[in-house]
């Protein structure tokens, strides 16, 4: 699957018969976004995200060969790497998309970053449009075209963050409700469980069991 920029989407992780998964992911900087230059007249700019259903050998290939300049940068030159990632995105364009940069960033995905970088602020929408310079009926209005509320933007982003702690931390589910902005522990499960559809330890009787649950991520451009 390559997925294009700013994209919010939820990865489930299904184990297969012996317990295991594995999910491997590529995201390429602008700057090599910017400096590829397609060949194929049938390829279209990837809007949001393009099934590469079955793909041959050889991509995997270069795919796997990517993935490993990536994971060892002492090993394998700058310039190599740079070189391994151009190629799968020639794949990519051999099978109709490529990336493209936006001009403009969306506004949900802009507020999106503003509100990770601090998710336990008391974000209103007057603190929101005096960071971002933007009125208030302009930022409702934009979120609106996008399919957006700004409540349940910045509810989401907090869900975003808690399912992260959860997952990669052992803090207490009351601690991290109040990390990413809730001071009740209750309000904070309802809002996890509705975003989700688990309780918030689910999540760690998850880490015992094995049993799948979404992870969710905001793209850069990648497969």
């Amino acid at each position: 699957m390559a997925i294009s920029q700013d994209q919010v989407f939820d990865i489930v992780n299904m184990p297969g018969p012996d317990g295991q998964y594995q999910a491997d992911w590529l995201v390429w900087d602008p700057v090599l976004i910017s400096g590829f230059v397609s060949d194929n007249a049938n390829s279209t700019i990837i809007d949001i995200a393009q099934d590469l259903k079955q793909v041959p050998d050889e991509f995997s290939h270069s795919f796997a060969v990517a993935l490993d300049a990536v994971r060892q940068p002492d090993n394998i030159p700058h310039a190599i790497a740079v070189h391994r990632l151009n190629e799968v995105l020639v794949w990519i364009d051999s099978f109709g998309g490529r990336f493209g940069q936006r001009q403009s960033s969306r506004t949900s995905a802009l507020v999106r970053r503003l509100i990770l970088s601090s998710p336990d602020a008391n974000w209103t929408a007057s603190a929101i449009v005096s960071t971002i310079a933007m009125s208030e009926a302009t930022l409702r209005r934009r979120l609106a075209e996008e399919g957006m509320a700004l409540s349940e933007l910045i509810a989401d982003v907090r869900m975003l963050c808690a399912m992260q702690l959860l997952q990669s931390t052992h803090l207490p589910i009351s601690r991290i409700a109040l990390d990413v902005g809730y001071e009740s522990a209750s309000r904070f499960a309802i809002r996890f469980r509705r975003r989700f559809g688990f309780a918030p330890s689910a999540i760690r009787g998850h880490q015992r069991r094995g049993n799948e649950h979404p992870k969710t991520a905001l793209s850069e451009p990648g497969i």
